[in-house]
């Protein structure tokens, strides 16, 4: 009797990120030119980019201020700390303080 052998099926996504991306900005387009079914899903994608977007150039910002060290201005010193305090991108920020 011939030994069994044991076939092993993985699913590979090929897809790049940026295709799924493509496809809701597709879709939003359409919606928001009143040519879909008037849904709330795209202004909620739209939202959630741009909170996203949002949160990410504050963090930026955090870590260019940070980067000033001591020359920083009064204002970007105003700035900086209030970007510290801000709950939203608290998680995403490192515990040194300049």
């Amino acid at each position: 009797m011939a030994a069994m052998q044991s076939i092993l099926l993985e699913k590979v996504d090929n897809q790049e990120p940026f295709w799924e991306i493509d496809q809701k900005i597709a879709k939003l387009l359409s919606e928001l030119d009143g040519k879909g079914n008037s849904s709330r899903a795209p202004i909620d994608f739209l939202r959630d980019t741009m909170e996203g977007y949002t949160a990410f150039r504050k963090i930026q910002r955090y870590y260019e201020l940070q980067n000033k060290g001591q020359r920083r201005t009064v204002e970007e010193a105003k700035l900086f700390n209030k970007l510290a305090e801000d709950t939203t991108i608290q998680p995403y920020l490192t515990t040194t303080t300049q």
